[in-house]
């Protein structure tokens, strides 16, 4: 039987860097990481940049797909942006936007050209519990997740499946510094907590929510955007 192929793009971020590490102690699993960071290309660590097509071609030619059962891709870009003047603008950040959506996008259509049918693409990708609501100082992080849940049930057929993990506050490097996270989540805990369903070859679509509740939680937490507001610059910056 061939080795399953990891493909992780934001392989050097916490998440990504998480999921290598389980993946790789699974037997019959073979990790590759890409990064768009020059400086952070190991022997198992790939550049790409996955904003744009050519690249994103080029880089998976150096891969020998054939060599390889089934095909998992752990998604793990797609930054966050807090926007201050989200309530009153309407536009959408086109950076974070294609960040989130086109780089899985790019990712995704180049695979879909390589792989066989006796292989399966199983996807795993990331959103917040905050995206249906659209958040207007996230506007654009939440647009563009909605998105991608869109384009991801459209691609769905019998050999390609996808796992959607929606989370809390999740513990990154220097996200609100100033945040009490004592009940964030970190980046083992959502592997751990979703590792078995990416796994599992008999959901076609699961979305997870992976949540650590606040014990203060109230459920007008993402309704009263001025106090919203107050709370995450305070988290971000401080009481100055």
């Amino acid at each position: 039987m061939k080795d399953s192929l990891v493909l992780i793009p934001g392989a050097t971020g916490k998440m990504g860097q998480e999921y290598a590490v389980a993946f790789s102690k699974i037997e019959g699993f073979e990790v590759i990481g890409f990064t768009s960071n020059q400086n952070k290309v190991t022997d198992s660590t790939l550049h790409c940049d996955f904003l744009n097509p050519e690249s994103v071609s080029s880089t998976f030619n150096k891969i020998d797909f054939e060599r390889y059962g089934d095909v998992y891709v752990i998604h793990s870009i797609g930054p966050f942006l807090f926007e201050e003047n989200g309530c009153i603008t309407t536009e959408i950040d086109n950076t974070i936007f294609n960040l989130n959506y086109q780089t899985f996008v790019n990712a995704c259509e180049e695979l879909k050209k390589r792989i066989k049918k006796d292989q399966n693409l199983i996807i795993c990708a990331f959103g917040s519990i905050s995206d249906r609501l659209v958040i207007p100082l996230w506007k654009s992080y939440s647009v563009s997740k909605n998105r991608l849940r869109e384009y991801i049930i459209e691609n769905i057929n019998t050999n390609t499946r996808c796992v959607f993990v929606d989370v809390s506050s999740t513990e990154k490097e220097e996200e609100r510094p100033f945040a009490d996270k004592s009940y964030w989540l970190k980046c083992s805990e959502v592997v751990e907590r979703t590792i078995d369903s990416i796994l599992n070859s008999k959901l076609n679509f699961q979305e997870l929510f992976v949540i650590n509740p606040h014990p203060s939680y109230d459920k007008n937490y993402f309704k009263d955007l001025d106090k919203l507001k107050k709370k995450w610059l305070k988290e971000m910056y401080g009481n100055s």
